[in-house]
């Protein structure tokens, strides 16, 4: 989730949700609630927003932009160009800097947001990404994809603009052009309906879009702050937050059709942002369980700080009994207002949606 789709709009909304926005809770399951281990940064990941992760690879791609330069004013000059890093799963230093992928042929003034891979059964890989060009506005957002070489390195290959993408967060990719993304609401952002909407916690106008190659249609809708968007292991199910309602929503995926049917709605009592699923389909949510840190303090200024939380749950993708743990807490000290979180190799790594550096912690005390 950035502020630049949020806007005042969630502010004002935040003081309605601040009572509720404490310790986590789920609706139907059972919780509880962990903590990390001893935790490092990794530098040279700035706004590290999302994770796109090749398990099979054995690294992740980091959607990394620089929000706090984009606050600064500069008489009409576009802001520095966001970035893709990637991040060795299995590297045993958890200090060295993340390295950055060159983007070759990427058009101007590209801004990430929401990244997801797609890979097939002969190796292809594909990498999508949200990019916002006129950041920190969404006017103009696409869809950018990319080819994934063997090396990890990214070709640039199509830009996909359409009337429909008003307000882009995250995006899911079902094959080498095709994919859902979610629209964060109806409403433009910021404006005085949004913010009507957002601050009565009754904006319900959050979709989901199919993108199949050529034309997209919604495949879903009524939720509230529309924000990230995973996938089951087998692909059957889809997950999806909203950050207003705290709501994880679960949804039967029809692989032919690509229809969604949805299936439960699961409150997990904190802001949710993105979603990550690793192969033994454990959902890792990172959430903003203080709202009111996150916008009216963080977001205007760096030295004041936002609570991170990263939640595990399980069961999610069979829909029997569904479990949840709060597997990180921090006052954010150490990464404040954490966006993206999962567990690799023993070790729970987490970005952010404007603090400098990936956060590495030791996940067996979490366990």
């Amino acid at each position: 989730m950035k502020l630049r789709g949020v806007r005042v709009g969630l502010a004002v909304l935040s003081i309605a949700t601040a009572a509720s926005c404490g310790a986590a809770r789920l609706s139907d399951g059972q919780g509880d609630r962990g903590s990390s281990g001893p935790c490092v940064v990794r530098p040279g990941a700035a706004g590290a927003e999302d994770f796109a992760l090749d398990w099979e690879r054995r690294y992740l791609f980091v959607s990394s932009d620089d929000r706090r330069a984009q606050q600064i004013p500069r008489g009409g000059e576009a802001s520095p160009p966001g970035r893709i890093l990637t991040l060795a799963a299995d590297d045993p230093d958890p200090r060295r800097p993340v390295a950055s992928i060159d983007l070759r042929n990427l058009p101007d003034r590209f801004h990430p947001h929401g990244v997801g891979l797609w890979s097939s059964r002969n190796e292809e890989r594909v990498l999508m990404a949200v990019s916002h060009p006129e950041a920190p506005s969404y006017e103009g957002s696409v869809i950018e994809i990319f080819d994934v070489g063997i090396d990890g390195g990214l070709r640039h290959r199509r830009s996909v603009s359409a009337p429909w993408l008003t307000r882009p967060n995250d995006v899911v990719p079902t094959g080498p052009d095709s994919f859902y993304v979610t629209i964060e609401g109806g409403a433009k952002a910021g404006s005085f309906w949004d913010l009507i909407g957002m601050a009565t916690g009754q904006d319900r106008s959050g979709s989901i879009w199919f993108f199949d190659g050529s034309s997209g249609r919604k495949v879903a809708g009524g939720l509230s702050f529309a924000n990230s968007l995973a996938l089951s292991s087998d692909g059957s199910r889809l997950f999806a937050t909203s950050t207003v309602t705290r709501a994880l929503h679960i949804f039967n995926r029809n692989l032919i059709s690509e229809e969604l049917n949805p299936i439960r709605t699961i409150d997990l009592g904190s802001g949710l942002d993105n979603i990550t699923v690793d192969p033994a389909d454990r959902i890792f949510i990172a959430a903003h369980r203080d709202l009111p840190a996150f916008v009216f303090g963080h977001a205007r200024n760096a030295r004041r700080k936002s609570p991170s939380q990263a939640l595990q749950v399980e069961g999610a993708a069979g829909v029997g009994d569904v479990a949840f743990r709060e597997v990180f807490a921090s006052e954010g000290d150490d990464l404040s207002a954490a966006s993206v979180a999962v567990e690799i190799n023993g070790r729970l790594v987490l970005g952010g949606v404007y603090d400098d550096g990936i956060l590495v912690c030791d996940a067996s005390v979490a366990r």
